[in-house]
This record gives C-alpha cells, structure tokens and sequence, in this order.
C-alpha cells in the first residue's frame, strides 16, 4: 500500500511539474485610473490555475501606457475607458491606431449596448464591463483576444489554415 501511494504521490508531483513546466508568460498592460479597480483587477486575473504566467504593468493614463508600449513587448491591453487624458470614444482608437497588431480588452464601467459596439468597431477584441470582471471572465477575455487579434491577422495576410 505504502509503494502505491509513494507512485501516487510521484505521478502527481510529475504532472504538477509538467503542467508548471508548460505554462506560457503572457504580458499584460493594465491601463486603469482607479488603484482601487486596478488592485481588484489584478487579482482577479493572477487568482487561479497556473495554466498561464501574468506579467501585469499597469499604468495610470493612456499617455504613460502609450509611453511604455513604445518600449515593451506586450501581449495584451486591458483598457479602461474612463482615463484622465481621453474620453471613451478616444481612447480606443489611439491605442489600435498606434499599435494596430495589439489585442485590446477593454474593461469599463459602462455596460450600454453603444458603449460596446463602439469599442468593438474600433479596434477591442473583448469587452467586459467592470460589475462582471471575475477570475475566469478576465482570464478568457485576455486569452480570447489574444487568440481573435492573431487570426486576425493571419487573415489579412491571406494566410491559409
């Protein structure tokens, strides 16, 4: 029985690694005005499954997010719409305007059917309003972009599947 449990215990210990051993990095920028939302964000993202590594920055104002993605490699944007230094309707298109092959998730507090049109026209992959930002929620949006921005692409360039 003690050797059963010792093969038990060892395949166990074998997957956990495995599964560590495959978890992919994907980075995240954050860009949310309220530390409050961002705190709550941020843990809800990272809270789970270690199927994927986080790398979270988050920035304050769509100019010090423009500013770090200048300079950084990041997966995807998790964009608040409500920024000191854009309106809604502003700040989508500047962030697809400059970085066109970037996912875009857009996190707000706005749920109203105009709201999410728009951002999805202008460039978002996802939307999710703030009231349903949960663990899995946030993490299949990130995923899902990520996943819709790189067919995107591939079917611009005419790529084949």
């Amino acid at each position: 029985m003690k050797q059963h449990m010792q093969l038990a215990e060892s395949s166990w210990a074998h997957m956990k690694l495995t599964e560590w051993a495959n978890t992919q990095d994907i980075s995240v920028l954050l860009v949310e005005s309220s530390s409050g939302d961002a705190i709550g964000i941020i843990q809800a993202i990272v809270y789970g499954e270690p199927l994927y590594n986080f790398k979270i920055e988050r920035k304050a104002s769509l100019t010090e997010g423009i500013d770090f993605l200048k300079n950084s490699r990041v997966d995807v944007v998790l964009l608040d719409l409500n920024v000191p230094d854009a309106n809604e309707s502003e700040a989508i298109g500047i962030v697809h305007g400059l970085f066109p092959e970037l996912p875009i998730v857009v996190i707000s507090n706005s749920s109203d059917t105009k709201t999410i049109h728009h951002s999805l026209r202008n460039g978002a992959q996802k939307f999710l309003s703030k009231e349903k930002c949960n663990s899995i929620a946030l993490r299949e949006s990130i995923c899902e972009a990520i996943s819709h921005k790189k067919m995107e692409i591939s079917y611009c360039r005419g790529d084949k599947l």
